[in-house]
C-alpha cells in the first residue's frame, strides 16, 4: 500500500490513550489551539495517524482526541488505571512524554495539593518538564495515572502543574451524553511491576501530538 506522507508540524506535545474501544487520547486543551488545520498522533514506532478533537475544556486544560484513521489497529486494554482520588502530598510519581523526538522519563513528587493560585483542579509537582511534556501522564508507584501535565511555572525551576486525574473522568462523563460507550478501558496490571516494566508497558499508549 502507498506510504502516507509524513506530517511535519509546528509544535509537539504528548497524549495518552485511555479508551481502546473508541481510540480516545487525553491531552491538553492549550495544545489544540495551535492545531487549526489538522491533528496527527504518532506512536513510539513513528507511525502517524489522523485524529480529531471531540472534547475541549479550556478551564481544566483537558482535550480528548479520537483517532479517526482507518489504518489504526485496535490496541489491547491500557495496563494502567486512572485514579479517581487525589494524589497525596509527598507521593512519588514519574512522568513520560515527548519533550523531544523520543520518550523521555522524569520523576518527582506531589509538592502541593493545589495548582497555581490554589486552583483545586490542579496539583503541583516537583519535577522537570519541557514544552513537549504538555499532556504527559503523571503516574504513581502503583501504576495509577494521578494527573496530566499542564504547564510549568515560568519563573520557578522544577515547579510543574498537573490536572488532577478525576478531571479525565469528568470529561468522559460529559462525552457519555453523546456516546454511552466512552469510558476508560483498562487492565490495571502495573501495580505489581517494577519501574522499568511499568515504563515499557505504558510506552505503547503514549502518543506524540502534532499539528499545524
Amino acid at each position: 500500500k502507498d506510504e502516507k506522507p509524513r506530517v511535519e508540524s509546528n509544535f509537539r506535545a504528548t497524549g495518552l490513550m485511555i479508551d481502546v474501544n473508541n481510540n480516545l487520547i487525553v491531552t491538553n486543551a492549550h495544545v489544540l489551539t495551535e492545531a487549526s488545520r489538522q491533528i496527527i498522533v504518532e506512536n513510539n514506532n513513528g507511525e502517524q495517524y489522523t485524529a480529531t478533537s471531540i472534547y475541549v475544556n479550556e478551564k481544566n486544560d483537558i482535550a480528548i482526541l479520537k483517532i479517526t484513521d482507518k489504518d489504526f489497529k485496535k490496541m489491547k486494554p491500557v495496563p494502567f488505571s486512572i485514579k479517581k482520588k487525589n494524589a497525596e502530598l509527598g507521593e512519588s510519581v514519574f512522568i513520560l512524554g515527548y519533550p523531544k523526538q523520543e520518550i523521555v522519563y522524569g520523576e518527582g513528587y506531589i509538592s502541593a495539593e493545589n495548582g497555581y493560585e490554589m486552583d483545586s483542579d490542579f496539583c503541583q509537582l516537583s519535577t522537570l518538564a519541557n514544552e513537549g511534556n504538555s499532556g504527559s501522564p503523571v503516574i504513581n508507584s502503583n501504576g495509577e495515572v494521578v494527573g496530566i501535565i499542564s504547564s510549568k511555572e515560568n519563573n520557578l525551576e522544577g515547579v510543574v502543574y498537573a490536572i488532577k486525574s478525576v478531571n479525565v473522568y469528568n470529561a468522559l462523563e460529559e462525552l457519555k451524553k453523546e456516546n454511552e460507550s466512552y469510558k476508560v478501558t483498562s487492565k490495571p496490571i502495573l501495580r505489581n511491576n517494577n519501574r522499568k516494566e511499568q515504563i515499557k508497558k505504558v510506552e505503547d499508549y503514549l502518543f506524540m501530538i502534532k499539528g499545524n
